[in-house]
This record gives C-alpha cells, structure tokens and sequence, in this order.
C-alpha cells in the first residue's frame, strides 16, 4: 500500500509506503529479483517509509566532461 498525498521537495517523485512491514516486503521482493539490497527508513518530509540503498552502496550517475559517470557511495 503506497500513500498518494503530495510530499515536499524532501521526497518528490520517490515511492511511499503507508508502513513500515509493506515497505520491507517490497525491498524482500526486489532483493529476491536480482536488483539492489534495499531497506526502508522513515521521511521527515512525509512521515511515510521509502526504500533506499544500505549505507556506502548506492551507486548514481554524476555527469562529467565525458558524460554521466557511474559512481560508487563512498563513506567513512
């Protein structure tokens, strides 16, 4: 069950979970599908669950002079 209202900025155009246990039943399925580990973590914005990556593996793309850049979270 995802939740409809508009967030804010914070979390615009991400995924909400009305709950914590769907948010995590969905990050299982993906999980089982062959794609990133994923966990769920409560928005401040719009106090609902998105799914994101564990920390220090989220890759993104970050555009350079050579175009975009698949680039690894790095943190300490």
């Amino acid at each position: 069950m995802t939740a409809e209202q508009p967030g804010r900025v914070g979390c615009t155009g991400k995924t909400r979970y009305l709950r914590r246990s769907y948010a995590k039943r969905v990050a299982s399925r993906i999980r089982r599908s062959g794609s990133d580990h994923l966990r769920p973590y409560p928005c401040q914005f719009c106090h609902c669950w998105h799914l994101g990556h564990l920390r220090g593996q989220a890759t993104y793309l970050r555009n350079s002079i050579h175009g975009s850049v698949s680039v690894q979270e790095m943190t300490r």
